[in-house]
Order: structure tokens, then sequence, then C-alpha cells
């Protein structure tokens, strides 16, 4: 799987009703964005939709653990 790098983006999820998992999603991400790698928050809903880009070509989007 190709490494984050500058240019790149992550959603992640703005609420969950499971705190650990809150802590777990930032865990990283002020060493990535100290790579140049820019993160948005969904803050509108739970998002619980999965989604993975493979290769630059191939991309699987879904509800179910990938």
């Amino acid at each position: 799987m190709k490494r984050l790098k500058t240019g790149d983006a992550l959603l992640i999820a703005g609420w969950s009703d499971h705190p650990i998992l809150r802590w777990a999603a930032r865990a990283r991400l002020p060493e990535l964005i100290g790579q140049g790698v820019r993160f948005y928050e969904f803050e509108i809903a739970m998002m619980h939709a999965k989604l993975a880009v493979f290769d630059d070509r191939w991309a699987v989007v879904g509800t179910s653990n990938l």
C-alpha cells in the first residue's frame, strides 16, 4: 500500500459514540500534518462507511469491514 505523502488527504469522523475510536483516528495526525498530509473531519453525522484506494487505480467503498 502506498504511503501517505505531501498533498494526500484523509477524511476522518468528526465524532464517534466510542471515545477510544476518536483518539485512535487522531493518534498520528500531528505526524502526518508535519509531513504535509491534509485531513478533513466529517461532522454532519456519524460516518460508518469504509473506503480504501489501492495503487491509484482500484477503490472499494462500502459499509462492511474491508
